[in-house]
């Protein structure tokens, strides 16, 4: 685990999700959304 070498911080990673998050919603803004999660041996919990 030593040789672990970070590519992008966290807070750049952190900025550019909300940068995404805020084009999703500005795109999608009248529009009804559906997502399907696909997921083999794992439990994902939405919060709504």
């Amino acid at each position: 685990m030593d040789n672990i070498k970070i590519l992008i911080n966290k807070e750049k990673l952190q900025r550019r999700v909300k940068e995404l998050a805020h084009k999703i919603e500005d795109d999608y803004k009248d529009k009804e959304i559906n997502i399907i999660y696909i997921l083999k041996g794992s439990v994902f919990s939405p919060v709504i």
